[in-house]
């Protein structure tokens, strides 16, 4: 529970258990985080409905209803995007178990570049280097994502004409 950056975390999980080993683990704290902020955006409360006003959570249920788990997993290795759209995913309708796989998915490529890194640190991989290329794999996602919906868009636009 302390406020410690994971990137660090899944580096350490790598060079104390090596690279398989510290992918699982890195992979089961990122979708535990992921499902607790999944929890608290489900439960809501008071303390939610003053953060986050009711057009702003209309607006994050259309973009969830847009982008689906896609949100989720492009955003899992991005710190602080990741926890706030697992939380609004939490108050969307998109369920538990999708959420869940969503959040899997997108801690894979970040849980085994940092294991890897921190496996073989001190031999040839920076962690700026390895934080970087996750967030080059993050960017990518979201490019081919966006790519897909567009011709998918364009194929239904098409198809009612």
């Amino acid at each position: 529970m302390l406020p410690v950056p994971s990137s660090l975390v899944m580096i350490a999980h790598g060079a104390v258990f090596g690279p398989l080993v510290g992918t699982v683990l890195s992979i089961a704290g990122s979708l535990g985080a992921a499902l607790v902020g999944f929890a608290l955006g489900r439960r809501g409360g008071a303390g939610l409905d003053r953060l986050v006003p009711a057009e702003q959570r209309r607006r994050a249920d259309a973009l969830l209803d847009r982008w689906g788990v896609l949100a989720i997993v492009v955003t899992r290795p991005v710190p602080l995007l990741a926890e706030t759209t697992v939380i609004l995913a939490g108050m969307s309708r998109l369920g538990w178990g999708r959420s869940a796989l969503a959040a899997m998915v997108g801690s894979l490529p970040a849980a085994l570049l940092y294991a890897l890194a921190g496996s073989v640190v001190a031999e040839w991989a920076d962690p700026v280097v390895v934080f970087a290329l996750v967030l080059l794999l993050a960017g990518a996602t979201w490019a081919v994502a966006t790519l897909i919906e567009r011709r998918g868009t364009r194929r239904n636009t098409e198809g009612v004409a």
